[in-house]
């Protein structure tokens, strides 16, 4: 049995299989006739000169998918990097409040400290 293979004129990748079995009302062009045995399935093929095969991509193209790839894995460490900075200043910032606060907390009880002393220095020079 025949299938029609349907291809795209610019990039001569495979588009569509028209096998006879099944009564057309058309059939798109351009197309090339090959044996339902040479029906290739789960890989991307194409038609270069009349020839049905296995589409290769071109080391350019090879090239601009693992650069695109690249950039993709870099932008997720960045972003994953930013994440944690911003954890570690939120982190930073509770740890800062709460010195801030021990810190406040030990500035009154200083003043306190000095102001009974304070006081009883005066309370001293009064009894003398």
């Amino acid at each position: 049995m025949k299938v029609k293979v349907n291809y795209n004129r610019e990039t001569n990748l495979v588009v569509g299989y028209y096998p006879d079995s099944t009564n057309y009302e058309s059939i798109p062009e351009p197309f090339v006739e090959i044996n339902l045995s040479d029906q290739v399935n789960g890989k991307q093929m194409c038609v270069i000169d009349g020839v049905y095969q296995e589409y290769i991509k071109p080391r350019a193209e090879i090239l601009l998918d693992e650069k695109k790839k690249k950039i993709a894995e870099i932008k997720s460490t960045v972003a994953s990097e930013i994440k944690k900075i911003f954890t570690i200043e939120e982190q930073l910032n509770v740890l800062m409040s709460k010195d801030s606060e021990a810190i406040s907390s030990m500035h009154n009880q200083i003043n306190a400290i000095l102001t009974t002393s304070r006081a009883e220095r005066e309370k001293l020079k009064g009894a003398e």
